[in-house]
């Protein structure tokens, strides 16, 4: 018999109260609220979590969790705290107390904390799951719980010891050295095992292998005895106040002196009677109270723990009757007959939802009475009675109470007709009698035909063709009146139609997804309830389906779709929700889904720009005077004011670079491999040219354009590139195709070179100001006015901006999220003298990340298109790698930058393979490792 483990005390605290401080590291995506470091705060939300099994266990090994507590009813997602928005597999919230889910193999050691998913938000369990590594030692065992198991049947022991995390075996030191199964390892001091029967009666040490080897013996012994198994019950329940006799089937039954039931009050079975070793008869008396109970039996032996063959005890009401069983007018007594009503404490009426009964007085147990209050429509209803040991059965002819004065219509057969097709009804309830029109509530008041009249009771009509689709009440109108709604309602029906969406990204081969999806017509059940097929796809070439769906109402359903490892990957690309049911199938959906690559070196699922909106901007340079530069604003070809499917709006990003000279033709367009890429993944760039002169008051370039004044105009022209594409987004008007589309929550500052310095600039400016839009800044190959030198005799002269930094006034002391590309051999402005000095100076803050990456073999003008820079030979054309290769890698390090901490995609970033966390990346031409170094804090 299998036995079931006792729970320590569970220790319930308040969840509306609950807040547990725990020491922990504070790192995480940008964007987010300030914290204490050093501290996390824990918010469990309306639920309490009071124990969980196993609390530790292998990285090598995925776990099923289970999660003791109240208050998971309605329970929907787990996810780990470190990226709340990745469901979990496997989640399970069974009842209000209980719910599991699987946490994936490959996770780091130390404690794994957990987000769930309740219906008024996401909120963490403060309870943690331990990876550990393997027990070295070898095992102890101190404690095994129950001492003593049947030879005859399976049974759950508990061990308690030392050394369980690794174990790979445990066995007894019985003649047959008998292993033990189903080995489940709560922590290294604690594991449950299966007995299997048959074991010889004796006394056993009990043995746990691990890598360390195994113990010779158990301070804790396991004793296996021939103790009575009951195996199977006949009948398995009975009503209380009843007294049932009850034949048992197992072994061990001879010589057995005694039975009991498990329920709180142990009681005793009477006439206990062996007929044989394997079937025993006993009587139930008749005080026990409701719920499942084992068989405990003792024999010479001992006494069973549990029994696999159980009784149940029921006392849940009857109602067999109801008068009168029409209730004229509201507030209405009526009596209910039947029995078990002693102790009834509720009744209800079967509206919805529905609505508790009032006056409730049990005059016996077998009569009560209760009012029908006047909020309750006319129709024809159900009605149950509840007491402590349940509630009544409200599906029986027998409780049903008509409620109006007109005709009451209950059934409706066929219950839904296809739209534009007619239909005869045949139509059940009472006081049809004298009946004259039937119709239904649409907006026309549709009048059925062919109205027949077959008894007080039933009537047939026609369907005509013309109602439009939609669930209504049917009225039917006699000289006593016209019901105003009806129980039964006819639907016409039609083809589903998807109109909103809370999934509208996904990341292909990388995500599981948790959807729910608003329309109408998500018809799952027919006339007599009996369940419909409905499925859910998408619109990709494979027609990628959903699973567990789950049709909430007409209007709205729940599914999921599986694009992880073991799911099928679909293409990049927009594609609508389709949902079948069995009037057939949309075409597309108002709301659709944008799928990105996993991968950013491939394009995203926008498509591209080739005509990017030109500008004239104005705006105010260091010396307070007004100045205008051009500027182009690229954005995703499908986001226009009538056709935008993805359902939210645009990160911006501001991107400055140096006016054309030297006759290098550097213009916004010499971006444009970077800046459509970054469209393609969703993303407004406003591209700015940054003039020679931009508060300084010299014009003769190079040597004097760099100053610390001129950088300054520089970063007032990016912030007046932020403000001028932003107030479009509040602008309605038909030709304007930025508006509502553009994420003023989520912008950044972008540049190359001298735009770069500029960038960095514009971010502490919008951050001494407290302008929350600004959430990070990328820089491609920045100058620093902290060098005073160049490490190249052949480049340039030295871009040195003047003045001291100054911390935290500097511009590169930002405590929003960095990322700053160069090459190892730039001549202008190198990784190890430029980017990794502002990446050591920076003191970013707890919430927001800084990362510098050092592009082997990369130059400066490896990051501009090839058509912007001198021929071959130049001195400026100083790296060695593939410019393909250092184009691609910015690609992708700076998207994956931007939708990571702009758009709070952490999908670039997962494990060992994300695009910001690995150490080298090879390019799409070469195959080289185009990644020297790469730091992150």
């Amino acid at each position: 018999m299998i036995k079931n483990k006792l729970e320590a005390a569970i220790i319930a605290l308040s969840a509306a109260a609950l807040l547990i401080i725990v020491s922990l590291s504070c790192v995480g995506g940008g964007g987010g609220g300030a914290s204490t470091p050093g501290s996390r705060v824990i918010n469990p939300g309306p639920a309490t979590y009071a124990s969980i099994r196993p609390r530790a266990g292998l990285s090598t090994s995925s776990h099923t969790l289970t999660f003791t507590g109240t208050g998971f009813s309605g329970a929907t997602m787990a996810s780990l705290e470190s990226s709340p928005t990745s469901a979990l597999s496997g989640f399970s919230a069974t009842t209000d107390t209980k719910m599991s889910f699987t946490v994936p193999s490959g996770l780091a050691l130390g404690p794994h904390y957990f987000k769930v998913a309740l219906a008024s938000g996401t909120f963490d369990t403060g309870i943690p799951f331990r990876i550990a590594l393997p027990s070295t030692t070898i095992g102890t065992v101190t404690s095994v719980s129950p001492a003593k198991v049947s030879d005859a049947d399976s049974s759950i022991v508990t061990i308690i010891g030392s050394g369980f995390l690794g174990a790979t075996a445990v066995r007894l030191n019985d003649t047959s050295n008998t292993a033990l199964t189903g080995i489940f390892v709560v922590d290294d001091d604690e594991m449950d095992v299966v007995v299997p029967s048959g074991v010889v009666e004796g006394i056993y040490d009990v043995l746990v292998t691990n890598a360390a080897g195994a113990n010779a013996a158990s301070e804790a012994k396991l004793e296996v005895a021939k103790l009575p198994a009951i195996l199977s019950v006949s009948p398995s329940s009975g009503q209380k106040h009843s007294v049932t006799t009850v034949s048992l089937t197992g072994i061990n039954f001879t010589g057995a002196t005694s039975a009991r039931l498990s329920d709180p009050l142990q009681t005793s079975l009477t006439n206990v009677t062996v007929v044989s070793n394997t079937q025993m008869n006993v009587t139930i008396p008749s005080n026990v109270s409701a719920g499942t109970w084992d068989f405990i039996v003792t024999n010479a032996k001992g006494s069973n723990a549990a029994s696999t063959g159980k009784f149940s005890v029921t006392i849940v009401p009857e109602v067999s009757a109801i008068t009168p069983q029409q209730v004229v007018s509201q507030p209405g007594t009526v009596t209910l007959t039947g029995r078990y009503f002693t102790g009834a404490s509720a009744a209800s009426i079967t509206t919805t939802p529905a609505t508790s009964l009032t006056g409730i007085s049990a005059q016996s147990d077998t009569s009560m009475t209760a009012v029908i209050p006047a909020s309750v429509q006319p129709g024809a209803y159900n009605i149950s009675v509840t007491t402590p040991e349940g509630t009544s059965d409200t599906s029986t002819t027998a409780s049903q109470v008509f409620v109006g004065s007109g005709p009451v219509v209950s059934a409706i057969s066929p219950a839904i007709v296809m739209i534009g097709q007619s239909a005869t009804l045949t139509i059940t309830g009472a006081l049809f009698t004298g009946a004259t029109k039937v119709e239904v509530d649409d907006q026309s008041s549709t009048q059925l035909t062919n109205l027949v009249v077959n008894s007080g009771t039933q009537l047939t009509v026609t369907v005509p063709t013309t109602i439009a689709s939609g669930l209504y009440n049917v009225r039917v109108t006699t000289s006593q009146g016209t019901n105003a709604t009806s129980a039964a309602k006819l639907r016409i029906a039609d083809v589903p139609a998807v109109t909103d969406a809370n999934a509208v990204q996904a990341f292909n081969d990388n995500q599981s997804l948790s959807v729910t999806l608003t329309g109408t017509n998500f018809i799952a059940t027919n006339a007599t309830g009996s369940p419909f097929t409905v499925t859910v796809n998408l619109s990709d070439a494979s027609s990628a389906a959903a699973t567990n769906v789950t049709v909430v109402s007409d209007t709205s359903l729940t599914c999921s779709f599986d694009l992880t490892g073991g799911g099928s990957a679909v293409t990049p690309g927009l594609y609508s929700y389709r949902v079948t049911t069995s009037f057939g199938t949309n075409t597309s959906s108002a709301k659709q889904i944008a799928v990105f690559p996993t991968d950013t070196a491939s394009t995203g699922p926008y498509y591209l720009t080739n005509a990017p909106t030109s500008v004239s901007l104005t705006y105010t340079d260091s010396a307070s005077n007004s100045k205008s530069t051009g500027m182009l604003i690229y954005y995703p070809a499908n986001a226009t004011q009538t056709d935008f499917p993805h359902g939210h709006s645009f990160p911006l990003i501001a991107f400055g670079h140096t006016e054309a000279t030297f006759g290098l033709g550097i213009s916004n367009q010499s971006y444009a491999y970077l800046i459509n890429h970054l469209c393609s993944f969703g993303v407004v760039v406003a591209t700015v040219t940054l003039p020679f002169d931009n508060g300084c008051g010299c014009v003769t370039p190079p040597t004097t354009q760099n100053t610390e004044s001129n950088i300054e105009g520089d970063a007032n022209a990016l912030l007046a590139a932020i403000d001028y594409v932003a107030a479009l987004n509040t602008n309605s008007n038909v030709s304007n195709i930025y508006f509502s589309h553009i994420d003023t929550a989520n912008c950044g500052f972008g540049g190359h070179g001298r735009g770069a310095s500029a960038a960095i600039a514009a971010g502490k400016n919008a951050q001494a100001a407290g302008d929350a839009r600004i959430q990070g800044v990328f820089t491609l190959a920045p100058m620093l006015d902290s060098i005073t030198t160049n490490n190249s005799s052949t480049a340039l002269a030295n871009p040195a901006m003047t003045g001291s930094p100054t911390p935290p006034n500097d511009a590169y002391f930002l405590t929003m999220s960095q990322l700053t590309m160069a090459g190892d051999l730039d001549s202008l402005f190198p990784f190890a003298s430029h980017a990794k000095v502002a990446y050591d100076a920076a003191t970013n803050g707890p919430a927001n990340e800084m990362y510098a990456i050092e592009v082997a073999g990369g130059d400066h003008f490896g990051f501009v298109d090839p058509s912007a820079y001198p021929a071959s030979g130049s001195p400026l054309l100083t790296g060695t790698l593939p410019h393909g290769d250092q184009m691609g890698l910015t690609k992708r390090v700076v998207a994956a930058f931007i939708r990571r901490h702009l758009a709070g995609d952490m999908i670039f970033d997962t494990g060992t393979s994300g695009v910001l966390t690995e150490s080298t990346w090879n390019g799409p031409t070469s195959g080289s490792n185009t990644i020297s170094q790469r730091l992150q804090k």
